[in-house]
Order: structure tokens, then C-alpha cells, then sequence
């Protein structure tokens, strides 16, 4: 449940060092899943954002962006993202995932399906 104080100010105050935020990146991660579900791509990506400046090498972070592209036909900047999550993350199965669904967009069915068959040997969660 998100506090009835909650703003995006408040958690990403200047004033606060990284250890300070506890669960921010993980709340803002929560809130970016849920405006991507409900259509909300600006502020999805705010919420992404926000959670790789607590965060820099979140992989979730760079897979909620990838995907918000995504869903907005914007394949190059979805794969730079899926890509930047394979570069932290090179295990990481929701990023391979995110590829292959991007190559399937560009009509590259030989890269999306090379991709998934690679993503079954990596870890959903790295």
C-alpha cells in the first residue's frame, strides 16, 4: 500500500543518501509496472527513471523501459534498453524476452526465435 504522503519529491530528496531510500526503487519499479499496464507510458517511464537514479544497475528498471517502448512501437529505443539489461544482467531472461518480442515486431522471426530459445536458459530473476 503506498502511504497517503507518498510523492515522487519526497523519496528522490537530494538531501537523502542511497541507503536512506530503503524501498523507493522498488516501489517505483511497482508504480512504472502498473502505468505501463494502465496505458500511462510518461509516467511509467518517470517512474523508471527515478528508480535507476537510486539504482543504477536495476535490471528490472531497464526492462520496464524497454517494454514501455515497446508497447509505443518504439523498437529502437526497446532494444537499447532490453540491451542495456543484457549488458548488467547478461543472464537475464525478461530482457532476452523483450529482444525477441522486439526482432518478432521487426519481422525478424529467426533473431526473436533464437533469442527465446536462449532466454530458457537464463535466469528470470539474475
Amino acid at each position: 500500500m503506498i502511504p497517503n504522503n507518498y510523492s515522487h519529491s519526497s523519496i528522490l530528496s537530494p538531501d537523502k543518501t542511497v541507503a536512506e531510500y530503503g524501498d523507493a526503487a522498488e516501489l517505483l519499479l511497482m508504480r512504472g509496472d502498473f502505468f505501463v499496464q494502465a496505458g500511462d507510458y510518461a509516467r511509467a517511464l518517470e517512474c523508471y527513471d527515478r528508480a535507476l537514479e537510486i539504482q543504477p544497475d536495476c535490471i528490472d528498471a531497464w526492462v520496464g523501459i524497454g517494454a514501455a517502448h515497446l508497447k509505443q512501437d518504439r523498437l529502437a529505443d526497446a532494444i537499447e534498453n532490453f540491451h542495456k539489461a543484457l549488458s548488467v544482467a547478461p543472464g537475464s531472461a525478461k530482457a532476452a524476452i523483450g529482444m525477441a518480442l522486439v526482432h518478432y515486431e521487426n519481422g525478424d522471426l529467426s533473431k526473436a526465435f533464437k533469442m527465446l530459445r536462449l532466454s530458457q536458459y537464463m535466469d528470470v530473476n539474475p
